[in-house]
């Protein structure tokens, strides 16, 4: 199985104009297994692509403007796995409030006898 090459390059730690395009943190999922923590003001699907927005433009410390919106990041379909609005904090979903575990399949592991192993 093949993984799509997305973003191929890296960011280390925080950009510092980063917060200049966006209000908002998201979290975007690559098909090759990392994250990308994107700020950007809102979030569109369209036919599975996935486009991070700017509308407003930070001016000062306390003060943003609006702004004709400006595509910040747009991946085509099956570049990118899952996307959410994500605490800046620590990255987890702010929209969830519980969620419970995975349940593991029935049957998959019937035949395993852990006494056995």
């Amino acid at each position: 199985m093949t993984t799509t090459k997305v973003l191929d390059f890296s960011i280390e730690g925080n950009h510092r104009t980063a917060d200049r395009y966006g209000r908002l943190c998201f979290n975007v999922g690559l098909p090759d297994g990392r994250e990308a923590y994107c700020l950007a003001d809102s979030m569109t699907v369209s036919d599975g692509v996935l486009t991070l927005w700017s509308e407003t433009q930070k001016v000062s410390d306390d003060a943003r403007m609006d702004r004709d919106p400006l595509a910040l990041l747009v991946l085509a379909p099956g570049a990118w796995v899952h996307a959410y609005a994500a605490s800046a904090l620590d990255g987890s979903p702010v929209g969830v409030s519980h969620l419970d575990p995975p349940q593991r399949p029935s049957g998959l592991f019937d035949e395993y006898d852990e006494d056995a192993a």
